[in-house]
């Protein structure tokens, strides 16, 4: 059974992932997702307004649940299913985080899919990077976009080498913004993230849960 998500998403989501249950179980609503949950689909989401904010760690009105999209980018692309199984197993682990639901990430079961809409924002050509210290960078231009993507975290997938130029050689975290809303009421607002793994981070699913937590939001103590 197919999921129903916007058109950016459709053509890459392959069959539901057996096995993987339980564990954000609870929401039971109709489509069978990646995670052994169902849920009734995205067709509300596709008509509210992507250029809205919203309260909560989705961030805008386009978004009913958590979706993150990966790629590889620099590697091997077999290396995006492999990202894609991995990034659904430690999401059970996020999910038990005790502030997922006062998020507004446990509104509905988290999927994720193969292939992001756009390419890694620290990428872009006449990009300019200043690395903080621990994996904290600052990059100009800002990712500027007026609508956000349906995803609320990119994750790509980079070559060791390559993740220490772009975030100094002691780095703890690799983040960065990937879209944000700018020049508004309260300045320029990242609203979808962008998480830099390696190939060997795909097969720690703790550390791999702990970044995932930190990327959407949920490593702020007091923040929901």
């Amino acid at each position: 059974m197919g999921l129903k998500l916007p058109e950016s998403g459709r053509a890459r989501i392959g069959l539901a992932v057996a096995g993987v249950v339980a564990a954000v179980a609870g929401i039971t609503l109709g489509v069978t997702t990646l995670l052994g949950v169902t849920f009734q689909g995205t067709g509300e989401a596709q008509q509210r307004d992507a250029s809205m904010t919203k309260k909560g760690a989705l961030t805008t009105a386009n978004r009913d649940r958590l979706a993150i999209c990966v790629q590889a980018v620099g590697v091997d692309s077999s290396l995006e299913g492999k990202a894609k199984a991995s990034v659904e197993a430690a999401l059970i682990e996020v999910a038990k985080h005790p502030r997922w639901d006062a998020s507004g990430l446990g509104v509905a079961p988290p999927i994720a899919d193969t292939g992001c809409p756009s390419p890694p924002s620290v990428l872009r050509p006449g990009v300019e990077i200043e690395q903080m210290g621990k994996g904290r960078i600052f990059v100009l231009p800002f990712p500027c976009v007026e609508e956000a993507s349906y995803y609320r975290l990119f994750v790509f997938i980079l070559p060791p080498a390559e993740l220490e130029r772009i975030f100094g050689e002691d780095y703890e975290q690799t983040l960065s913004q990937q879209e944000a809303f700018c020049g508004g009421q309260y300045g320029n607002m990242g609203v979808t993230g962008g998480l830099y793994l390696t190939p060997a981070d795909l097969d720690d699913t703790q550390l791999l849960a702990e970044k995932l937590k930190r990327a959407v939001g949920l490593w702020y103590p007091t923040r929901w």
